[in-house]
Parts: structure tokens; C-alpha cells; sequence
């Protein structure tokens, strides 16, 4: 202690010692002791960097990654926010143009199936029976060296047996009826009624006149 001096003041230091090192932060003062906010890195983020990627391979991966590389970029001051806006607007405008493409395929599908349904074939207010219009005079009347009778189709009468023979290409229809005797055996018909058209048969066989003036049904005896 200096004569003359405060006795309470702390002994001065020596003036040729070393310099006093400087107080460091409290531990308490964590990483905003030297100022606000995270310290800028020169990282890239790996999300930022794969959002564009993904959002022209896979838009929705794009932009999840987008979303989650924005928070993360400005928590640890890495780079690539750009990157990561520029995968956002990327796949946003992806799935739109996906969904687009989307509604367009269902809209015009679903108008190719209404327009082949509308030109299929519609059933007329006479329609001719299946049987009639699949069927072919496929027996003929077997070759005999008995004479056969022709019978006239306006005459004929109904419950007659006859045998069919085709009369020319104007149509299944055109057949000529030959009288045999009922047996029960191949290629012999009988005369099940006689209508106005060839359409009003619900029989095998139709036989009518060049005029078409009327029909006879025809079935297996």
C-alpha cells in the first residue's frame, strides 16, 4: 500500500506484467452472445438441392421438399433458397399440368364411349327374328327318282309336310316346297302358319313368294 493512498482501493496492477486477459462470455449467454440469428453457412441445404430435381421427375416430391428445405434454410443459414423456391414453383405447376392431362383423358375417353355406343345399331320396330335371319337352307331335298310335287306357296295348306329347296340368291326365304309324306326325319318340314311378313315367323324356315305378299312358317316335323 501507497502512502498517501485510499486504503480501500485494490492494489494496482504491475505495470510490467502481462496485459489482463479480457472476461469471456457467461456460458449462460448461448450462441446469441455475439449477435442475433444463426451464422450464415456455406452449405447447401440437401433438400433445397434435390426439390428441383424431384419436382420434374416427381412434382409432389418437389414441392414437399421445397417446403421442408425453406424452414431448415432459415434455422441454419445454409444455402439454396433459391433452389428451393425455384422446386416449389416447378412442381406446383407440374401437378397442375398433370391433372389437367388427367381430366382431359377421362372427358375425352368417356366421349369416345358415348359416341361408339350411339352408333351401334338400334332395333327397328320390326325386327327380324334371329332364328330367321341366321338360318340357312343347309338340307335339301335328297336326290329321288320319284317324281316330286311341287306345291304352290298360296295354296299349300297348313300342317302339310313338305321338303325345301332353295329357288334362286334372293334371300333365305326364297324356298320352293316340295309334298312328301310326315316322318319324323331329317329335311322334312311342316307348315306351321301363314302371316302377313316374313318378320311376324318365329320359325326355323320362311318361305315366301318373289312379291313377298305373305310368308309360311316352316319347322321341323
Amino acid at each position: 500500500m501507497h502512502p498517501g493512498g485510499n486504503p480501500f482501493e485494490p492494489p494496482s496492477a504491475d505495470p510490467f506484467g502481462p496485459p489482463p486477459t479480457p472476461a469471456s462470455a457467461p456460458p449462460s449467454a448461448g450462441p446469441f452472445a455475439q449477435g442475433y440469428g444463426a451464422t450464415p453457412s456455406g452449405d447447401y441445404n440437401t433438400f433445397a438441392v434435390l426439390s428441383p430435381i424431384f419436382a420434374v421427375v416427381v412434382p409432389p416430391a418437389g414441392v414437399v421438399l421445397g417446403h421442408l428445405a425453406l424452414p431448415q434454410i432459415r434455422r441454419t443459414g445454409e444455402r439454396g433458397r433459391p433452389a428451393a423456391i425455384a422446386g416449389l414453383v416447378i412442381g406446383y405447376l407440374m401437378c397442375v399440368l398433370l391433372i389437367a392431362a388427367l381430366i382431359w383423358w377421362l372427358t375425352s375417353d368417356s366421349g369416345s364411349k358415348t359416341t361408339t355406343a350411339s352408333n351401334s345399331p338400334t332395333g327397328s320396330t320390326h325386327q327380324v327374328p334371329s332364328t330367321i335371319r341366321e338360318s340357312t337352307v343347309t338340307s335339301m331335298a335328297p336326290p329321288s327318282t320319284v317324281p316330286r310335287i311341287k306345291l304352290d306357296l298360296a295354296t299349300v295348306p297348313i300342317g302339310a309336310c313338305v321338303e325345301i329347296q332353295l329357288r334362286s340368291d334372293e334371300g333365305s326365304d326364297a324356298l320352293d316346297l316340295f309334298k312328301v309324306d310326315c316322318e319324323h326325319k331329317q329335311g322334312v318340314y311342316t307348315v306351321a302358319a301363314r302371316v302377313p311378313a316374313t318378320y311376324d315367323c318365329r320359325s326355323v324356315y320362311v318361305a315366301a313368294p318373289p312379291d313377298h305378299s305373305f310368308a309360311l312358317c316352316l319347322n321341323p316335323y
